[in-house]
Formats: C-alpha cells, structure tokens, sequence
C-alpha cells in the first residue's frame, strides 16, 4: 500500500518538540563563489539540525522505534551534500522580501522531508529496481507526517495546508503519469512532438511543479508577516521556479546514465539509481533523443533495454551510446537553455537575491555528472 494519505491532527503554532531558537545565519556581503557555498553550507547546517531534532522527537514518541533506520538510510545518504530545496526556499523568502525568522528554517526542513518522502515513493513506483517496498512504504509514511507537521505548523492561518497538498498531490499524478502513460508501450508509435510533450508534462509535476510551489510558500509566507509583495516579482519567481524545475529533471535523467561504479552519490541520485528510467520503460528526454540519434543496432540495443531484455552487464553500453550518439549534448543544451531562461528571470530581482537565483541555477549548465560523460567521450576518441 502507498503511503498517499495525509496525516489530520491538529498541528501547534509553536512546533511542540522544536525548538524555536533556530535561524539561519545572517547572510553579509555576498559577491563571489565561495561567499554563495558558504551561505548553501550553512543554511543546509540549520536545516539539517532541525530535521535531527524532528526525528529524534519523531521516533522516541513512536510506538515503532524499529523503523527508525528505514528513515535514516535516505537521510544519511545525504548527509554531506547541500539541501538544495531547502536553500531555494530561503532564497525565494529573501527574493519575496520576507522577514528572516526562526519558522523559515522550519519551513526548509519540512521541504527536504518532502523530498525524501517523494524519493522513496519514487523507488516504490519503480518497483524493478526497488529492493524493499514494505520499507519504503513506512519510511515514506513518516517523512510525510514530519513534513507535514514542519511546513504546516510554520502558519498560524493553516494557508500552508492547500499548498502542501498541492505539492505532494501533483507529484503523485507526475508518477502515475509516468509509469502509466509516459512508457515505451504507450509512445513507440508516437512522433518525436508527441513524446517530447509527454516528457515535459511528466516531468513538470515530477519535479517543477514542486519549485513552483516553494515560491508560493514563501509567497504566502511573506503575506503572513504583513509584507507586500510585488505581482511582478511574484510572477518572476514563479517563471525562475518553472524553468529551474524544469531543467534540474533534465539534469536528473541525465544523471540516470552515470554507471555505478562512477556515481559518488548526490541528493538526487544514489548508485542504486543507476538505469532505472529505461528499466522501467519511462520516456526521458536522454531516451528520446537517444532513439532518435542512435544507428540501427544502437537503438535495437536501446529497444531490448526499454523492453526488459537487456542483460546488468549490457547496461553500461548504453551510456556510451547516449555520449556517442549526440543525445547526451542535446539533453546538456537543453538544460543549459532552461537555465538561461531561469536566469532572465534572476535579474528581476535586487542583490542578494539576485545573486543567489543565478549561483543556484549554475549547477544546470556545469555539473558533477557531466565529468562523468566527458570522461567516457575522451576515452572513445
């Protein structure tokens, strides 16, 4: 059974368990690189001492304290890297004019909860490659109710109810979309137009969909503190959260060809995740494009792997057809094109934030995946 339900209880204003005495760092002068990995690391830092204490809170008042490691297995994984959808919700606060306080961190860590509750539906949905369902069932139960409780209880009005749901709601009609009609079943006889626009409907509720509504909290956030926001830097943040939404899936289903053996393991992917998409037969814009630029035996090779009859070893082939074939510069082009768009939208905005959209939309156009994929280009020269 899929851990879909909302949990319903009342949630306190004043987050009972919590305390109220985490803020973020002040943020200072910010001007060059090292300046914007500070201000990731540290605000991750909160975030992440606000999501220990919740667990810790969490499972000493459980009646299943044997699950705890069913939770932290994905929490720890990430441990060292950056919270990025917590950061972005900062980062929205600031673009929005919202008064810095101790609710916002919160806010941030119900977030990262969110994420880690979608990754282990994600892996229930992609049950070939999922090892333990039952696990990640329970696991995803009690991210959800830690998310809900952090995000919710941050809102004196409940006006951050709708919007939780929306989130997680438009996520859930993402993955059925794409395991049900987003599949090499549905589209082998569609055209190139045709599966394009399937990719880019899945993966807007997949995942910017999601960036979307962080820049509603904080929209929603800043009216709670009396703050007026500016309609067209709402809609500015809103457009900068599409595209950068958009684009880190991009980024994502690239990830998706980085072999085990050379995936260190980041907040998006872990090596397990290694081949998942085309184990399960998803259309994904390096897929696409793959079976669209690969030769004849390539793409038979492409088809049996889509179809569930490629061998574990085979795999790793396939990476070095999406390199040679040209699918892979057409995905990193297209990544870099949302990323232009997002930072059209950046300069919407007064410093800091401004500085901070464009730091955070970098990542779309360099990387850590790509060393990967330029290594195995060098190596086939």
């Amino acid at each position: 059974m899929l851990p879909v339900i909302l949990p319903h209880r009342e949630v306190p204003i004043y987050i009972s368990g919590i305390s109220q005495d985490f803020l973020y760092p002040l943020i200072g002068e910010l001007k060059s690189q090292d300046d914007y990995f500070r201000f990731q690391h540290e605000t991750s830092a909160v975030i992440d001492s606000i999501k220990e204490e919740e667990i810790r809170r969490f499972y000493s008042n459980s009646n299943f304290p044997e699950y705890n490691p069913s939770l932290q297995f994905i929490h720890e994984n990430r441990k060292d890297n950056v919270r990025i959808r917590g950061v972005h919700s900062r980062v929205y606060a600031l673009a929005l004019g919202s008064i810095e306080d101790s609710f916002l961190p919160s806010i941030g860590a119900g977030i990262e909860f969110l994420l880690e509750y979608m990754y282990y539906l994600n892996q229930i949905f992609d049950s070939k490659s999922n090892p333990n369902p039952c696990k990640n069932s329970v696991a995803g139960a009690h991210s959800l109710d830690m998310a809900y409780r952090l995000i919710t209880g941050s809102s004196q009005t409940g006006s951050l109810n709708p919007l939780f749901n929306k989130i997680v709601n438009g996520f859930l009609y993402g993955e059925l979309f794409d395991c049900n009609h987003n599949t090499w079943q549905k589209l082998r006889e569609s055209s190139l137009e045709q599966k394009i626009n399937s990719c880019d409907k899945r993966t807007y509720y997949i995942d910017a969909l999601f960036f979307q509504l962080i820049a509603e909290i904080a929209d929603t956030f800043a009216k709670s503190q009396g703050r007026e926001v500016n309609p067209k830097k709402r809609d500015a943040l809103s457009a900068y959260a599409h595209y950068y939404g958009m684009g880190l899936q991009v980024v994502n289903d690239i990830a998706d060809f980085v072999p085990p053996s050379l995936n260190r393991g980041t907040s998006e992917k872990t090596p397990d995740d290694s081949y998942a998409d085309i184990k399960n037969g998803k259309m994904t814009y390096p897929i696409i494009m793959m079976l669209e630029l690969a030769n004849q035996d390539d793409r038979k090779k492409i088809i049996s792997a889509l179809e569930g009859n490629l061998q574990n070893e085979q795999y790793e082939d396939l990476t070095k057809i999406f390199v040679n074939s040209g699918a892979y510069g057409k995905c990193k082009a297209l990544a870099r094109d949302y990323q232009r768009k997002a930072l059209d939208m950046a300069r919407e905005f007064p410093e800091p934030a401004s500085f901070l959209l464009s730091r955070l939309s970098i990542m779309l156009a360099s990387n850590r995946y790509y060393a990967t994929f330029t290594q195995i280009k060098e190596i086939q020269k």
